[in-house]
């Protein structure tokens, strides 16, 4: 069914992986037992289940139930089933909790989000670790870190976009990088995957200070000799393209 439906609707690689991952709880709870098996009831306690067994929060599964109706629907298409299980099924909802101690000022959840003196502390702490680092390899990853902390901050841009950053996207002279891959990486580092971001909105062109662009020009650096220093041992991308950051661990 996941095969079939991202082909027909042209889904998004992270998408697929995030659906794959949702998968595996119908999996674990049907175990061997083959769609027309699955009865209305037993539907339902899978939902019951996922509640009280697995801890997942209405938001999750809401996202599984969804799942299950492409997954159903697709079956009543084939001819397998006649009528979906997901009809009528219910999704459980969450216990309300009060807070009765807040204030009116109060508020129960405040965002976390880094001060510009908080950022400076963060990158003042990763150089004191390149000083203190015991070898070449650990001294290159702390530089590395600082740079990708300075750049995230004066950009927007995200980790895995940074990750995937090719030297021919970074042009010095007018001062713009362009984005127009990501980094997917949740089978691990060992079996990533570069796709396009998820919106159209995120393939787009930063405009960057002369600050940022001499950041990148001495990472770029960096990498070289890091990568003369590795020897056979440094990572070659799976479709041969140089990117600006690395994983330094092996």
């Amino acid at each position: 069914m996941l095969v079939y439906h991202s082909k027909l609707k042209k889904l998004h690689l992270n998408t697929i992986h995030t659906y794959t991952h949702l998968l595996v709880h119908p999996c674990t709870y049907f175990n061997s037992k083959i769609v027309k098996e699955i009865t209305p009831s037993q539907y339902q306690d899978f939902l019951l289940w996922l509640q009280e067994e697995r801890g997942l929060a209405v938001k999750s599964i809401q996202s599984i139930h969804g799942l299950m109706n492409a997954l159903f629907r697709h079956a009543v298409q084939r001819g397998q089933i006649k009528t979906s299980p997901y009809v009528g099924a219910t999704i459980p909802k969450e216990e309300e909790e009060e807070n009765f101690d807040l204030d009116f000022d109060e508020e129960a959840e405040v965002p976390n989000f880094l001060e510009k003196e908080q950022l400076a502390k963060v990158i003042a702490a990763a150089k004191q670790k390149n000083e203190q680092a015991a070898t070449p390899r650990e001294e290159f990853e702390w530089r590395q870190f600082v740079r990708v902390i300075f750049i995230m901050a004066h950009t927007g841009i995200r980790v895995g976009e940074l990750s995937v950053l090719e030297p021919r996207k970074f042009n010095k002279s007018k001062l713009k990088i362009r984005i127009s891959a990501t980094l997917y990486d949740k089978d691990g580092l060992s079996n990533y995957d570069i796709g396009p971001p998820k919106s159209k909105s995120s393939r787009r062109l930063i405009d960057i200070s002369e600050r940022v662009a001499a950041v990148i020009e001495a990472q770029m650096k960096d990498v070289k000799a890091f990568r003369l220093m590795i020897g056979p041992k440094y990572h070659k991308n799976k479709d041969g393209r140089e990117f600006i950051f690395v994983n330094p661990t092996e």
